[in-house]
């Protein structure tokens, strides 16, 4: 069933998938026998009446690998291919597009969550609460999670 709960989660997945492909060095050679390995398990899954969720898996279980980046980035694009979720392809474009510059409404974001995580570490939670009702207001929804806080612009 639909609902926009749903899609703001899916949403949020999938760039947090992003930001972990994008930490991934593209130093070293792949192995091939793990990529052959990963592809046959994809097929299969993807054979299966379309197991989309069982193929999804496979792609946390090539970021959980105790193989090379270089690796895991070659297995992926097999997958990527199929699914056409672009994670490969996104993160190979940021890398050779420019660095841009911030906008002010990120500038200020980053700062109130900065003052946000100084209040609540001061336990003035009326003051970190005020932040957040602030952002909320104007559209912006905080998302603490336990490697900091993310936000989304509706």
């Amino acid at each position: 069933m639909f609902s926009y709960e749903a899609l703001d989660q899916a949403s949020a997945t999938y760039n947090k998938l992003l930001r972990k492909i994008a930490n991934l060095s593209r130093d070293g050679e792949a192995d091939m026998e793990f990529v052959k390995s990963n592809r046959e398990r994809f097929i299969k899954a993807i054979s299966s009446d379309m197991n989309t969720a069982l193929a999804i898996t496979n792609i946390y279980d090539i970021l959980k690998a105790k193989v090379s980046d270089a690796t895991k980035i070659e297995a992926l694009k097999d997958i990527d291919r199929v699914l056409s979720l672009d994670l490969v392809q996104e993160v190979e474009q940021k890398e050779d597009a420019p660095v841009a510059e911030k906008s002010a409404l990120e500038l200020e974001i980053e700062s109130l969550i900065a003052e946000r995580a100084e209040a609540k570490k001061a336990k003035n939670y009326a003051r970190a609460d005020e932040i957040r009702n602030d952002l909320k207001a104007r559209g912006i929804t905080l998302i603490d999670t336990p490697q900091g806080t993310t936000y989304t612009i509706e």
